[in-house]
């Protein structure tokens, strides 16, 4: 199934988001360009992130179940076996799943605020297709990519005479 629903190029449909099965992609939406290019940017949202989370296990349970396992393998294999089944298990019942947070960059403040107004600019651009609007765009696409070019290149030079 193909989930990009507007033109990403003008009217056309040109970047894709596929999947087989509706339930793990949600929130598509279309951002302003990126640098240079001239598609607009497919974002979306997964809903499968998801592990195991050990600081809220049952620990007195996890104990008494480990402690009460019958020992009547023979061979090193089976022993090993055995285990992995039972750990496996023990995890299942005893160890619940959390969805963990998917984080964004953090990038400083002023740069967020350049990042919503770009964004603004870009929809109201594509709603509106003014002149005006396309104009504004362009100007808060520019001064946004030369402060986030400016912030990289002084992360980067942090990082390059940092003491390691």
């Amino acid at each position: 199934m193909q989930l990009v629903a507007k033109g990403t190029l003008g009217s056309n449909v040109l970047d894709l988001v596929l999947c087989n099965r509706s339930n793990i992609i949600y929130d598509v939406s279309l951002g302003p360009p990126v640098g240079t290019s001239d598609h607009a940017v497919v974002t979306f949202k997964l809903n499968i992130i998801n592990k195991r989370d050990f600081k809220a296990a049952d620990f007195d349970a996890i104990r008494y179940y480990l402690g009460n396992l019958p020992n009547s393998v023979a061979t090193v294999d089976e022993k090993y076996e055995l285990f992995i089944t039972i750990l496996s298990r023990c995890m299942e019942l005893f160890v619940p799943i959390r969805r963990v947070p998917i984080h964004h960059a953090h990038l400083p403040q002023y740069l967020n605020s350049l990042l919503q107004k770009r964004s603004l600019a870009w929809d109201r651009a594509r709603k509106y297709d003014t002149e005006v609007h396309w104009k504004t765009y362009e100007r808060l696409d520019h001064k946004f990519s030369r402060n986030f070019f400016k912030y990289n290149k002084s992360v980067e030079n942090k990082i390059i005479h940092s003491k390691s």
